[in-house]
């Protein structure tokens, strides 16, 4: 953590331009959350990137198991068969720009483990820096009633904006039935069941997004492809051996 740069107001002003539109409140009102929220991602990265310069200086064996955390996926938004030998559940937020820049390191690693992973969504915006966060995760769980979540998400990453009035436009765009999406959106029909995503994830220790867990065990941060794909063949290498030791 000591050798983690302090971020910057330059850092704060950078961020906050690239992401104004989907941000919509002023600079000074959520200064101070920007500022935590690149620190904590700035001291993840410097997490990691300590552990890969460990690795190379001290070649060692790590015999002793991460923590594995149970996280529930029943009912949940999911990419790839149920019996894949892998789990990756994903607490994310619509509005989040590392949540957005991880989106092609997924579907990366789902083509190349077709039928091996098992992508889990499972929400968490960032309520106190990203004000249409919320909104955008109700929307897609409405789309999710007409069978089309991951088209819906899809969208609303790609998305500039995530205002009401682009949330009934991309229903519409997906060809989904506008007044039962708009009723659905309207009503917070879906708020109740975020909240319980967002409580989840914090009972398993998610304070910042996105955060994954590979077969329970915790990723933080928009990591590398490189980084999932040692996670995922450790966990496959895991399911082998308990199938040959049974």
């Amino acid at each position: 953590m000591a050798k983690t740069p302090a971020v910057t107001p330059e850092q704060v002003q950078a961020f906050y331009e690239a992401n104004k539109n989907r941000i919509q409140q002023p600079l000074e009102k959520i200064k101070e959350q920007i500022t935590s929220y690149l620190q904590q991602q700035g001291q993840e990265e410097r997490r990691q990137a300590l552990l890969k310069e460990l690795r190379l200086r001290y070649p060692v064996t790590v015999a002793l198991r991460a923590p594995k955390i149970e996280v529930a996926t029943d009912g949940k938004p999911s990419l790839g068969p149920d019996s894949a030998p892998v789990t990756i559940v994903e607490f994310s937020d619509f509005q989040c720009p590392y949540c957005r820049q991880s989106q092609d390191t997924l579907k990366r690693l789902m083509a190349a483990y077709e039928g091996k992973v098992k992508l889990v969504f499972r929400d968490f915006p960032l309520r106190n820096i990203h004000p249409q966060a919320q909104k955008a995760a109700e929307a897609a769980q409405c789309a999710a009633e007409q069978q089309k979540f991951w088209p819906y998400h899809d969208k609303l990453f790609a998305a500039a904006s995530l205002q009401p009035d682009e949330l009934k436009k991309f229903a519409q765009e997906l060809g989904l039935k506008l007044e039962q999406f708009t009723a659905c959106l309207d009503s917070n029909k879906h708020a109740a069941a975020i909240d319980a995503d967002i409580q989840a994830g914090r009972n398993v220790g998610v304070n910042a997004t996105p955060t994954f867990f590979v077969n329970g065990y915790l990723l933080s941060g928009a990591a590398t492809y490189e980084r999932f794909k040692e996670l995922v063949d450790a966990a496959l290498e895991q399911t082998q051996s308990a199938q040959r030791t049974n």
